[in-house]
């Protein structure tokens, strides 16, 4: 199976992961890929690191709807697939879940833990939903 986890920033994504990924399920995480290419913060990474990172998550999430297909298990935090994404996606079978809370809520979150930058991509992440101040709703889709 291969689930598509997305939602904005501060979300939950990696928790809900964390909660729901057994072991030896391949799990596809961008924060993590940067954090093994050398960077030394959890979110908010180097130009370059997030460069090479980005790459990195791309060849890694085509490897996994392969294996996805040859019956494995696998994880892909995506916070906003673009259309192409989805397509793809949709076109591998691929169940999606999307974690979402008020934008006061992810905004407390972010304060606690991210940088201040975080705060204008949690609202371009609800501008890019065409949602301005969404209600929490956790949801499967596809």
């Amino acid at each position: 199976m291969l689930t598509v986890v997305t939602g904005p920033p501060c979300s939950g994504k990696t928790t809900y992961l964390q909660q729901h990924a057994r072991p030896d399920d391949i799990v596809i995480d961008f924060d993590a890929i940067a954090q093994a290419l050398g960077s030394h913060v959890g979110h908010g990474h180097s130009a370059h690191i997030a460069s090479v990172a980005g790459k990195a998550w791309f060849a890694a999430v085509c490897e996994a709807i392969a294996q996805h297909h040859a019956g494995r298990r696998a994880w892909v935090i995506d916070t906003a697939p673009t259309a192409s994404r989805r397509r793809q996606y949709e076109a591998a079978g691929a169940r999606t879940v999307t974690c979402s809370e008020t934008p006061q809520e992810l905004h407390a979150r972010a304060d606690g833990n991210r940088p201040p930058s975080w705060h204008a991509r949690i609202d371009q992440w609800f501008a890019s939903q065409g949602r301005d101040d969404p209600q929490p709703r956790p949801r499967t889709r596809w």
